[in-house]
């Protein structure tokens, strides 16, 4: 049976069908018509692959999801409603060959390879395919590794002696990620451009990320990597919502928690969490910048670290005098000590982007302990690679340190600016404020308790490292009309400095 597909409620995945890109993508929530768009935008693309020197138009996709249970479960079951009257399905080799189409009076012959990643031979198998494109079901569960190295297997087949690809790519679909996944940093972050007129020694597109084509110095560009979102399902732009049961984001966000829905329902970035998040009153909208955060060379910087322990964790950060903590960036490290994380990570960090800057270094007060080998505490250490005296926070006691972060979370500047701002490109603490950093949750039957102290996992030694930054504003910093500042009880002379990383 043959169906009939029509773009008119899914505005989003039309507009994705016609992309260009060599990587094209969309993100939205349950039951937005997602995976079907994928394999519609296969079959146009087979359409529209120049036939061959027999008139025959050919073309080999990899479809590819993370295990084969949900290959055998949901991608082949989804993609076999719509297309298995065009051809034929192999069950033993997980093949479709589509040979019941034809475009402009050209037959058209294209293979479906359906693969899993779930041992390594099948990944060895998939990754010696000579594919024309892929499609990656699911993308947020499939390694970044995989992804990476598919972009040498596809644009391999038809060959250039039977005429080539006229077009060659990757595209996926999935529900949005947390924001320290590699795949949030590759759309939200780096926005990988290409040069609309220069080409590298082999005729190959020339990259780039920030800044400017290196060679003509045009700083636009076009997209390597393209991105549509689809809109909320409870919102008036809902899509797809004829193929779906009447009340059916209603039921699906009916008991569950704001995270699971802001993911599964509304199509955000977000993390999707077994316990209580410890920051309640997070709003990504007023939280988040949109944009790289960037510093400004009038104001010193604030360095604040978890000093303390196996894995160890950094924070730089600006308060301005608006009342506003920004947080530009981020560093966590595991099984790293202090030592390795200030001389080998941040400070060399310092020194290329933000030569001259001043600079405010606070941290963990239990730092202060002399260690067990050479009776030098953290603060010593931090204090002899910058120069100049690093100070303990206040307090260590949990109240304090969160209290300092909630007061900044709440203090309204007016407009749509809040006490705190956070640079995108700091996907850990986000992910943390998001329920990652969190009160775990206790078996116990019948009810839902949760720990007093929020778990120690990766994201925590980042939020207590922001916690550390936000008491020393709280208890130390305090501006004056002059664009000077008293710190405890020296004073630091602000100079603007030539700085990389500036606004």
């Amino acid at each position: 049976m043959i169906r009939e597909y029509s773009f008119a409620t899914v505005p989003t995945i039309k507009r994705f069908c016609s992309d260009d890109a060599f990587i094209t993508g969309v993100l939205g929530p349950f039951g937005s018509g997602k995976s079907v768009g994928c394999i519609m935008k296969i079959i146009q693309r087979a359409q529209r692959q120049a036939p061959g020197p027999d008139g025959v138009r050919r073309s080999r996709w990899g479809i590819i999801r993370s295990s084969y249970p949900q290959l055998r479960d949901t991608t082949i079951p989804t993609a076999l409603d719509w297309i298995e009257g065009l051809g034929s399905y192999q069950k033993t080799e997980y093949d479709f060959l589509l040979n019941k189409l034809s475009y402009d009076g050209h037959p058209i012959e294209a293979t479906l390879h359906f693969r899993a990643l779930d041992r390594p031979r099948d990944i060895r198998n998939l990754l010696s395919l000579e594919l024309t494109g892929a499609f990656f079901n699911e993308i947020k569960e499939i390694p970044k590794r995989i992804v990476d190295v598919m972009r040498g297997r596809v644009g391999r087949y038809p060959s250039k002696a039977k005429g080539g690809c006229t077009w060659s790519g990757i595209i996926f679909d999935s529900n949005p990620p947390d924001t320290d996944h590699w795949l949030y940093k590759l759309l939200e972050v780096d926005k990988p451009r290409y040069c609309s007129t220069c080409k590298d020694a082999q005729g190959g597109i020339i990259l780039f990320v920030e800044g400017q084509c290196p060679r003509c110095k045009d700083n636009i560009g076009l997209p390597f990597v393209s991105l549509y979102r689809q809109p909320s399902g409870r919102g008036p732009n809902a899509e797809n919502l004829p193929n779906l049961e009447v009340g059916y984001y209603a039921r699906l966000a009916a008991g569950m928690d704001k995270d699971f829905i802001r993911v599964y329902v509304d199509g955000e970035y977000g993390y999707v969490s077994d316990g209580k998040a410890v920051y309640q009153i997070f709003d990504e909208h007023k939280h988040v910048a949109r944009e790289k955060l960037k510093a400004v060379t009038d104001y010193p910087l604030i360095i604040a670290f978890d000093n303390t322990g196996r894995d160890q964790a950094a924070v730089i950060c600006q308060y301005l005098p608006i009342g506003q903590l920004r947080v530009l960036h981020e560093f966590v490290m595991t099984d790293t000590g202090t030592r390795t994380l200030v001389r080998e990570i941040v400070k060399p960090f310092i020194v290329s982007n933000y030569p001259g800057a001043k600079l405010i270094l606070t941290g963990d007060p239990a730092g202060v302990r002399p260690s067990d080998t050479d009776e030098r505490n953290t603060f010593e250490e931090i204090s002899e690679a910058f120069g100049i005296s690093a100070f303990p926070a206040r307090s260590n006691t949990l109240g304090a340190r969160l209290g300092a972060v909630e007061s900044l979370m709440k203090r309204f500047l007016g407009g749509d600016k809040f006490g705190l701002l956070v640079s995108p490109t700091c996907g850990i603490l986000i992910k943390g404020f998001r329920g990652e950093y969190r009160m775990r949750r206790l078996q116990v039957v019948g009810q839902e308790r949760y720990t007093d102290k929020p778990e120690k996992n990766l994201v925590s030694h980042a939020h207590d490292a922001l916690q550390y930054a936000a008491l020393a504003v709280e208890d130390s910093l305090v501006l004056t009309s002059e664009g000077s500042l008293d710190w405890g009880s020296g004073n630091v002379v602000l100079t603007p400095s030539t700085w990389i990383a500036f606004t």
